[in-house]
């Protein structure tokens, strides 16, 4: 069994299956040459989070789950929120979530 995967991928799931893991993309963060402006930033994950981190705002974020919130938490972000749900749905309930308190 092939697992494909992003370089430096965490290799849990390819070790639960006995899967070879065959690394077809690599992630690479790029800076803009205007900082982006907003009130929140939603990540989607870890990689995200380091990104974003590397630009040196300071706004609160809204992760996708666990491993993206600790990426941002150990970046020194600001996590408003996590989903509840791993996906589009659970990021959007969670920013949804923000505007009722």
């Amino acid at each position: 069994m092939l697992f494909a995967a992003a370089e430096g991928a965490r290799p849990l799931l390819a070790q639960e299956l006995g899967a070879e893991v065959v690394v077809l993309y690599r992630t690479v963060a790029i800076e803009p040459e205007t900082p982006p402006q907003g009130d929140l930033v939603v990540l989607a994950s870890p990689s995200a989070a380091r990104a974003f981190a590397a630009l040196g705002l300071d706004l609160p974020v809204v992760s996708i789950g666990p491993q993206t919130t600790a990426a941002a938490r150990a970046q020194g972000l600001r996590v408003a929120a996590e989903a509840e749900r791993h996906d589009l749905e659970g990021l959007v309930a969670a920013v949804a979530s923000l505007g009722q308190g």
